[in-house]
C-alpha cells in the first residue's frame, strides 16, 4: 500500500482550521466557499474531520472589523446556510453519534470551534446560544486578554482564569463541549485544570524542551494533561520548534516533518504517548493549499467522546 493509499483509507482528524479561507472567498464575491472550495480540497486530500475555527479573538475573525459578535454569527449563519446545499458533503458534528468511526467518501464532518472567547461579550447567555447554533468547542483565550483570562503573550501580570472564564469552563462542560487551552498562558492553563471536570485538550503546541517560546508546554504541563485524560496535538508551523535534547541540529525551517517527530520523541521519552496528536496552523488565507497532516484520530475522537454527549 503506498502513502495515498494508507491516507485514503484511514480515518484522519484535522485537528485546528481556521475560518480565514471562508471570509476571504466570500469578500470576493463567493456565494458558497465552503461548499464549493473548502469542503472539497478537504475530502481530495483525505480529511474526514476538521476542528473549523468559525470564529475566535484575531482581528482578522471579526473580518477585520472588531464586531466579533456580530461576525460570528454571520459566519455561523453562513455554514449553516451552505450545509443543506451540499447534498451531504458538508456535516455537522453535535453530539458523540455524529463522529466518525470510518471513512465515508464523498463527505467531511465540521465541528464548530472558537479560538478565543470575545464573540461571547462577558455574557453567558451568548455561549448557550452560540451552543444552540452548534458551536461544541471553544478556547477561553487567543494571544492576548479577553473578558475570560490571559493569553500567552500576557505575561507581566500573571493573571488568569477571570470569574467568567471560570463560569465558561464549568457550563462548557455542563454542556459538553470541548474545552481547548491553546495559547492560553501558564497561570489559566492551570486553573483551567483546577476548574474542569472533563478531559482538556491543546490541540496545536509544542515541548518548551525543544524550544522555550510562550506558545509552547513545559513537561509539567504536558504531563498534566495526560494525567487528565486530555490530548496535546503537535504543532507544525515554522518558529515554534526547534532542537531536540540530544541537540541533533533539524532543517532551519523545521523540515517537512522535522520538529513534529523531534518532538515526538521527546514527549514519548517521558512517558505521555498516549496524549500525543498532531498539528498545524492553518490559515486558509487565499493562496494557500491544503495541508495534510494525519491527526492522531484514536485520541482525538476519544478526546471528542469523553466531552461530547
Amino acid at each position: 500500500m503506498d502513502a495515498k493509499e494508507l491516507l485514503m483509507s484511514s480515518l484522519v482528524i484535522e485537528g485546528h482550521r481556521d475560518v480565514y479561507e471562508q471570509i476571504y472567498r466570500k469578500s470576493v464575491g463567493e456565494e458558497s466557499p465552503i461548499r464549493d472550495a473548502v469542503a472539497p480540497r478537504l475530502i481530495r486530500d483525505g480529511i474526514n474531520m476538521t476542528v473549523y475555527a468559525i470564529s475566535g479573538d484575531s482581528y482578522s475573525h471579526s473580518q477585520n472589523t472588531g464586531r466579533y459578535l456580530e461576525t460570528a454569527l454571520e459566519q455561523i449563519d453562513q455554514f449553516l446556510e451552505e450545509a443543506p446545499r451540499s447534498e451531504g458533503m458538508i456535516q455537522m458534528v453535535k453530539t458523540r453519534g455524529d463522529l466518525p468511526n470510518k471513512v465515508e467518501p464523498g463527505s467531511v464532518k465540521f465541528l464548530l470551534h472558537f479560538e478565543g472567547c470575545m464573540p461571547l461579550r462577558g455574557s453567558i447567555h451568548n455561549l448557550r446560544n452560540f451552543y444552540r447554533l452548534g458551536l461544541r468547542s471553544l478556547q477561553p483565550v487567543w494571544n492576548f486578554r479577553n473578558e475570560l483570562g490571559d493569553g500567552v503573550w500576557e505575561n507581566r501580570t500573571g493573571g488568569g482564569l477571570t470569574n467568567f472564564g471560570v463560569e465558561v469552563i464549568k457550563e462548557a462542560n455542563r454542556l459538553g463541549m470541548v474545552v481547548d487551552l491553546s495559547h492560553m498562558n501558564r497561570e489559566g492553563f492551570f486553573q483551567t485544570l483546577d476548574v474542569a471536570t472533563a478531559p482538556l485538550l491543546v490541540s496545536h503546541a509544542n515541548a518548551c524542551g525543544m524550544l522555550d517560546n510562550p506558545r509552547n508546554l513545559a513537561d509539567d504541563q504536558i504531563k498534566a494533561i495526560a494525567n487528565q485524560g486530555g490530548l496535546v496535538g503537535i504543532l507544525r508551523v515554522r518558529g515554534l520548534g526547534g532542537q531536540s535534547r540530544d541537540q541533533r541540529r533539524l532543517p532551519a525551517d523545521g523540515g517537512a516533518l522535522g520538529a513534529p517527530v523531534a518532538e515526538i520523541r521527546v514527549s514519548v521519552a517521558e512517558g505521555v504517548e498516549e496524549s500525543l496528536g498532531g498539528g498545524v496552523e492553518i490559515d486558509g488565507g487565499a493562496g494557500l493549499g491544503n495541508v495534510v497532516v494525519d491527526h492522531h484520530a484514536g485520541n482525538q475522537l476519544q478526546l471528542a467522546v469523553l466531552s461530547l454527549r
